[in-house]
Parts: C-alpha cells; structure tokens; sequence
C-alpha cells in the first residue's frame, strides 16, 4: 500500500464555497464533541483494519518503501479537535507500528498553526506538514496576502530545521520553495513542509468538485490510494 489520505473528522473553522463536501464546517458545543466522538472510535477502527506491514515495492526500482499517512480534515489544529482526536491518533500511529510507522503527513490551512504546535507534530512522529490554503478562495489569503502567510510560515518552521519541498510547476516565483534542493527523496529524512491550493500560478490540476472548483490544487500522481473515513478503509486502484 502505497499512500493513505485520511480524513479525521469533519470539523473546521472555515466554510469556504470550494470545499468538496458541506460537512466541512465549524461545529460549536454539543454538536462539535459529536463530531469529534466519531473521529475518535473511527480512527481506532481503521487502525486495527490496516496492514502490519505499511510499505510498498517501488516499481521504478523495486525497493521496499514505507507507505505514506496522510491526515486531513476539516482542520486537525483547532479547539476541540487537536488534543482530543489528533494528538492521540497520532500517538496511536506510532503505538501500532513502532520504528516501522508509514510516513505521516498533515494537511492544515496554517493559519492556525503556531510554534508549539509543529513541535507537538513533529515530536509525534509528523514528517511532513502540508498548508493546503495557498489560493483566493480561502477568506483572508487573497491576492497578495498569500505571500507574506508563506513567508509567516516559513519563519515559523525554520527553528526545527523543516526544509520546504516544492511540488512544482508553480509559475510565480513566489509560490516556489526557496531551498536549492526541491525533490524530498534529495533532501533527507525531514521534517519536511510544503504549500499548495487552487490556485492558478501554481500550474497544479484541481481537485474535488466536478465544476474544478476543487478543494485543492494537489497534484495527485498514479498510486494505489485508500482512504479512511468513518472507520471504513476502501481500497482504490
């Protein structure tokens, strides 16, 4: 098995028009520890449903890799969701397969990311976090407030050493990496950190909607994916 993209749980604290699915949303009180009460029996569920062995052969060479988690909501870093549900299912992760845990990434809009809480990521097994808001479509990053957010998080990540990884194709300068190696597999073991959207300079296909209004912009290549969700794991080719 080659990757995962696991969503958490449904809670966010933004309601942008472009998200892929509604339920996406800001959740308050009763109906936010509902939410969050699904997350936590369902990642325990798909956990015991998941493989010993999280590696896959490399078809170029023929290696054995390690697989690759990706955890997403909604937004795993906010009141409600990131100690009761995040934390602990990264925490699970590391219990269930030790030094032979798969790759963990993250996936958060950023704008509430703070120093404490990439050191909590990190320090529970995180390899890479992924701020996934770098378009027009998230209130607040617009035009050119998004650069200088790139540049907030970058400063934010320097004192753990994270390198930035650059997807490619981005056709604005700005939207680049600014370290002189961009290719993860040249850059060592991590931490790592990266910026995506849907945003046109970046040269990357939508994802999500029909209409190409996708969620994102990431630039999915060919894999075998599963994806987790409710405590189900549906595998995909």
């Amino acid at each position: 098995m080659e990757a995962i993209y696991w969503v958490l749980t449904w809670a966010c604290h933004r309601k942008c028009r472009h998200c892929y699915d509604d339920r996406f949303r800001p959740y308050v009180r009763d109906e936010l520890k509902r939410v969050v009460g699904e997350g936590q029996r369902a990642y325990r569920a798909v956990l015991r449903n998941l493989p010993d062995d999280m590696t896959f052969r490399d078809p170029k060479t023929g290696a054995r890799k390690r697989s690759l988690i990706v955890l997403a909501g909604g937004e795993l870093l906010i009141d409600g969701v990131r100690e009761e549900l995040f934390y602990p299912a990264l925490e699970a992760i590391r219990e269930r397969w030790g030094d032979r845990a798969p790759h963990v990434s993250v996936q958060t809009t950023g704008d509430v990311l703070t120093p404490n809480r990439i050191e909590a990521m990190f320090s529970r097994g995180v390899r890479t976090i992924a701020v996934a808001s770098i378009d027009d479509y998230h209130v607040g990053l617009e035009g050119e407030k998004k650069f200088a957010f790139m540049d907030d998080i970058r400063a934010m990540m320097a004192p753990f050493g994270a390198k930035e990884i650059d997807l490619g194709g981005a056709r604005d300068e700005r939207l680049k990496a600014k370290s002189p190696a961009t290719r993860r597999d040249a850059m060592g073991e991590g931490p790592f950190f990266l910026f995506f959207g849907a945003q046109p300079e970046l040269g990357s296909a939508s994802c999500g909607r029909a209409d190409g209004r996708g969620r994102t912009g990431f630039p999915m290549r060919p894999m075998r994916r599963t994806f987790a969700r409710a405590g189900v794991a549906a595998r995909t080719s």
